[in-house]
């Protein structure tokens, strides 16, 4: 999908076509496509910021600005910043430079193929002769992902306030998973000067998939670890994760011991662990209304006995108990998108 955006500034400028497929067309000024002697030219950089995993102290204040928080990430939102540079060059010396801040937020839907970002610019800094810079943005991901929406102006005075709304749906087929990012592409204009662009990525990939059955598709940043807390309902299942998670020197599934879990979807793999703790073989009979559990689940690559003695282990407790568990991973698994060999972490 094309969308041709244009706008025509004053005259004698540069007229510009912009795809949201991606392609930038400048037609320069005057009749010229490069710059002559003495013409002025628009050069760009750019520095991401990096995000990193949203953190557990964040202020309400900073998430309602940008969630989870600026330059943070969590499941399914991502807010970062870019710094950007524009420098008027004349004659390999630079007569100008405007300097501002780009803030990408994302936000995913574990339930939904289709998702919406915000781009904004602050923070507009000129200098020398860098008065009368235009901009426009155009923004594409790849099939079977497509761009729908794009409301961010087209061929304005760079400054402070601008912003505009992006949308995306990814029309991932049943069975499938799609792991994209937007591309972006920037250009600036400034009258009696050539054109300046670039283009970047999201600075974190986004997944699509339409992979768990009897549920809805959706997308998620699988870099972010979803942490399961839903264990600590039930208390002896909890008090069993605790000790063998505390028992062992690498503390599997803890936050922040930099070991996770990660899934595992064979159902035929995930009886032999089990079957590997937990048959009558290794554990005896059961008492009255017990039933076994093992840790690290088997339905993870660390279960069975993956991991050395210290690292897994089981206990007895409430059939209860059990019969709840089954159903509160699934739903973990299912609402955070946690496919085959995504990783995750246990809270108890």
């Amino acid at each position: 999908m094309k969308i041709g955006l244009r706008f025509r500034l004053a005259a004698g400028a540069t007229a510009v076509v912009l795809t949201l497929g991606g392609s930038v067309v400048a037609a320069a000024a005057a009749g010229a496509s490069t710059a002559s002697t003495g013409q002025a030219a628009l050069s760009v950089s750019v520095t991401v910021r990096v995000p990193g995993p949203q953190s557990a102290g964040m202020s309400s204040a900073a998430a309602a600005a940008c969630k989870p928080a600026l330059n943070e990430y969590n499941r399914t939102e991502l807010c970062y910043q870019e710094s950007v540079g524009v420098n008027v060059v004349r004659n390999h010396k630079k007569i100008g430079k405007a300097t501002f801040t780009v803030t990408h937020a994302i936000e995913l839907n574990t339930r939904s193929r289709d998702f919406t970002e915000q781009v904004s610019i602050s923070d507009v800094k000129l200098s020398g002769n860098a008065g009368g810079i235009h901009v426009a943005l155009g923004v594409k991901c790849d099939s079977p992902c497509t761009a729908t929406k794009n409301t961010f102006p087209v061929g304005d005075t760079l400054r402070s306030g601008l912003h505009g709304d992006l949308a995306y749906r990814d029309a991932v087929g049943a069975g499938h998973v799609h792991a994209d990012r937007s591309t972006y592409e920037w250009l600036f204009t400034k009258k009696g000067a050539t054109p300046g662009a670039t283009s970047g990525r999201t600075a974190l990939a986004y997944r699509c998939d339409d992979a768990i059955k009897h549920f809805a598709a959706g997308c998620v940043f699988p870099e972010y670890f979803p942490i399961m807390t839903s264990m600590q309902r039930l208390p002896e299942i909890a008090a069993n994760i605790r000790r063998i998670q505390n028992h062992g020197r690498d503390h599997y599934g803890r936050r922040g011991s930099g070991h996770p879990l990660h899934h595992i979807t064979d159902s035929r793999e995930q009886d032999r662990k089990r079957s590997q703790v937990c048959s009558r073989s290794k554990t005896g009979p059961p008492p009255a209304g017990k039933s076994c559990d093992e840790y690290p689940f088997a339905s993870t690559a660390e279960g069975g006995t993956a991991l050395p003695a210290s690292e897994h282990g089981w206990a007895w407790v409430k059939v209860s108990e059990q019969n709840s568990q089954s159903g509160l991973i699934t739903g973990f698994y299912n609402a955070n998108r946690v496919l085959n060999d995504d990783a995750f972490w246990v809270a108890v």
